[in-house]
């Protein structure tokens, strides 16, 4: 090899190049298409978290317990020794 590069190889390598910039381009939409979901998700969140009062007026006797038990997971296990407790008594 002299130091010059045929033009099939230079075809080749072009090819080659141009189907790893593709995947890079895909990979990197997707990643902004996940970026953006997660977002969204974020944004949601932040919603459902204002309306934080409506969620509570709306929910049933075990919704609210289940919003308790996500905000105080301390009451849980308080109940659950209690229940251990209670059944131990028995």
């Amino acid at each position: 090899m002299k130091g010059t590069l045929e033009e099939a190889d230079f075809q080749v390598m072009k090819k080659s190049i141009g189907e790893e910039t593709a995947r890079i381009e895909n990979d990197i939409k997707a990643l902004d298409s996940e970026r953006s979901s997660m977002e969204d998700l974020m944004h949601q969140t932040q919603t459902q978290v204002i309306d934080f009062a409506e969620s509570w007026r709306c929910a049933s006797a075990i919704g609210k317990q289940e919003i308790q038990f996500a905000l105080y997971p301390r009451i849980r296990m308080k109940r659950a020794s209690l229940n251990r407790l209670t059944y131990r008594s028995y």
